[in-house]
């Protein structure tokens, strides 16, 4: 029987057998907003006689909207940024439900139990508790199998807390715990029509940092066609080797307007050829040589040399003190071989104010 056609025979069986001034009837009317499955099991019970039903229908029905409400207060405080509190008020919820007189395997009961684990792990994770965060975030998604599993084909959405941003917030766990394979699996368990541009980014220094380079920038691409204008995907590319031509060609389209992000974008594109032109080894007492040919420095002198007076040129004509611009020239320089240039772009960044402070 279809869901409409339930609840109006229900409205129908209450209309005939349970007076309109009701005190149950009102209940039952408002658990037909709350949550179908729970009234289910109450309305026939509640019907049959108003005068021994009530007060455990009002009972059970105050417990359900209870923990729903709970639900909203710990979402409200975590949102507030007031972490602590929302940790201590999910964590007395979830005992409430663990102890209490709920059905576990009631959806609903499951429902608000997962969203509550949500909640307790993400106050954790803001509280720096990434190894307890962890902990929750799992049985959280170890409960929404479950709901899955229980939930009726012809039931509503249930307004489950997104598995996508979930899995992302336990992969920054085990990054914070600097557990790499851990990290990258979780989110290799993400479809790939379900990956955001954070979840790809997130992939891609994942990839990279375990030397899986084609992974590294098939997700580092997969940011760009999103978002055009993600620089941290442009640099990544880079250092990967991937043509300025090829990069330049996912980019252009939303520089329309701001020619300067050219001219940055063509400088990073110099200096990662002069990286990749330049292999250093170390030999001997911990003294690095530099092995090339004598035009192999040169070239990749002048490439470091064009691409810290390339972006000069653009911290003075548009880009005045601008902290990253100037960080970014000085190491040019001094890749270059010009430590005067360096040193007076390292000192400039010292005197730029307060507010764009950054250590270099």
């Amino acid at each position: 029987m279809r869901k409409s056609v339930r609840i109006r025979n229900i409205r129908m069986l209450l209309t005939v057998c349970v007076p309109r001034s009701s005190n149950v009837r009102k209940c039952v009317s408002q658990s037909l907003k709350v949550e179908e499955d729970f009234f289910q099991k109450l309305v026939f019970l509640a019907c049959l006689s108003e005068w021994c039903c009530s007060e455990l229908f009002s009972y059970l029905l105050k417990e359900k909207l209870a923990m729903a409400t709970g639900v909203d207060q710990v979402k409200a405080l975590h949102e507030a940024g007031l972490f602590a509190s929302s940790k201590l008020l999910a964590s007395f919820l979830l005992s409430a439900n663990e102890h209490g007189n709920q059905d576990k395997y009631d959806l609903s009961t499951m429902v608000t139990k997962y969203q509550l684990l949500v909640y307790l792990a993400d106050s954790l994770f803001d509280d720096e508790q990434y190894k307890r965060a962890e902990h929750f975030y799992t049985r959280a998604i170890q409960l929404r199998k479950t709901i899955i599993k229980h939930k009726p084909k012809s039931s509503p959405p249930l307004g489950l807390l997104s598995e996508v941003e979930v899995k992302y917030k336990m992969s920054e766990c085990y990054l914070h715990m600097k557990e790499y394979r851990e990290a990258t699996t979780i989110l290799e368990g993400v479809s790939q029509k379900q990956r955001s541009p954070k979840i790809n980014m997130s992939l891609a220094k994942l990839y990279q940092r375990q030397g899986m380079e084609r992974s590294a920038i098939s997700c580092y691409k997969e940011v760009l066609r999103v978002c055009p204008l993600a620089l941290e995907a442009v640099i990544g590319l880079l250092s990967l080797g991937v043509p300025g031509s090829e990069i330049t060609s996912l980019t252009s389209p939303s520089t329309s307007g701001m020619e300067w992000l050219g001219s940055w974008i063509k400088a990073q594109v110099l200096a990662a050829t002069g990286k990749h032109t330049s292999k250093r080894i170390y030999l001997g007492f911990g003294q690095m040589f530099l092995i090339r040919d004598g035009n192999k420095l040169i070239y990749s002198s002048c490439l470091f040399l064009e691409g810290g007076q390339a972006l000069k040129t653009l911290e003075t004509q548009c880009l005045r003190d601008n902290v990253e611009l100037l960080c970014n020239a000085a190491e040019m320089f001094y890749n270059s071989g010009d430590y005067n240039s360096a040193k007076s772009f390292f000192q400039r960044v010292n005197n730029v104010p307060t507010i764009f402070d950054k250590k270099c």
